[in-house]
């Protein structure tokens, strides 16, 4: 339970401090920091080949989130316009929504068919939800590790999981050295697997507050 609390405090101040003050409008943040700190990873799929098809709704809702976010900050300290702009952010939110399901769509299906380019794609887009899909993400790539460049988001990923290879040809005393270090190693390790760990159940929490904030606010979320 004491857990549990800790966890929730955290989440929410991570939730106060992620974005900026000046960087999204404060008003409706819940639903609008999503939409507008996903407006670069959007426009870039239309640069994708798995999502020519929607290029032009692509671009239409990256021209539409921009001029909301600047419609946010105008009407932010005022009382008037403010459901017209919870309406309408609505209405992006459920594109938004369509866009992360669409990738996270794309990497089920790179995984399934062995698809190294789209996988990496997928992984890279800064749409996929990487604590939910991490186990899936590290175990295709060690699967077919010879195949695929690591870089970006999936680098950061394998990086932080990466297993040090057995010494060879070393002697009595240097093996005796390198199990002192790979002991404080593993304690260090485990420190920070620990912390790791704590980040990400934060980080699950946040997405719970975020996913409880846009009920309320009449978005329904998967």
């Amino acid at each position: 339970m004491k857990k549990t609390i800790i966890i929730s405090l955290l989440a929410l101040q991570l939730f106060a401090q992620s974005t900026p003050v000046s960087q999204n409008p404060i008003i409706y943040s819940a639903l609008g920091d999503e939409i507008y700190n996903n407006i670069k990873n959007v426009e870039k799929l239309q640069f994708i080949t798995e999502y020519e098809t929607d290029k032009n709704k692509i671009i239409e809702y990256v021209k539409a989130a921009q001029e909301t976010k600047n419609i946010g900050f105008k009407i932010q300290n005022e009382d008037k316009n403010k459901s017209a702009y919870l309406k309408t952010l609505r209405k992006l939110s459920l594109t938004n929504e369509y866009f992360i399901n669409k990738v996270d769509d794309s990497l089920i299906k790179s995984i399934k068919d062995e698809d190294n380019i789209l996988f990496m794609k997928s992984v890279n887009s800064g749409l996929i939800d990487i604590p939910k899909n991490k186990e899936a993400i590290l175990k295709y790539y060690y699967a077919h590790k010879d195949n695929i460049d690591a870089s970006g988001v999936l680098k950061k990923i394998v990086d932080g999981y990466k297993k040090p290879e057995k010494p060879k040809g070393l002697t009595s005393k240097e093996l005796e050295k390198l199990d002192i270090e790979r002991i404080r190693k593993k304690y260090k390790a485990k420190k920070e697997a620990s912390k790791q760990s704590l980040e990400e159940e934060v980080l699950r929490k946040k997405i719970e507050i975020l996913k409880e904030q846009k009920k309320e606010l009449g978005v329904i979320t998967k």
